[in-house]
């Protein structure tokens, strides 16, 4: 899985991904790209999991993994972004 965003001073423009899936994930990275745009990067930083969850509006043990993987990659990808 591959996520791109475009950047303009400092906040999100646009949220793309590349990703062959199930669709359960494939809804859970459009909810994330949605919940993205239009944020700092500091502000994006502070998603916790729950605070996904609770905007995606299910908090099951699959989702909650799901959230984890999708904020560890997202938090991966702004750490190479800021170096």
């Amino acid at each position: 899985m591959n996520i791109y965003f475009q950047v303009v001073n400092n906040r999100i423009s646009d949220v793309k991904y590349q990703c062959i899936s199930d669709p359960t994930t494939n809804v859970a990275i459009e909810v994330l790209c949605t919940l993205l745009k239009g944020k700092t990067l500091d502000e994006v930083a502070l998603i916790n999991e729950d605070a996904f969850l609770q905007f995606l509006g299910c908090e099951d043990e699959v989702m909650r993994k799901k959230a984890t993987f999708l904020l560890e990659l997202l938090n991966k990808e702004i750490l190479c972004y800021e170096a």
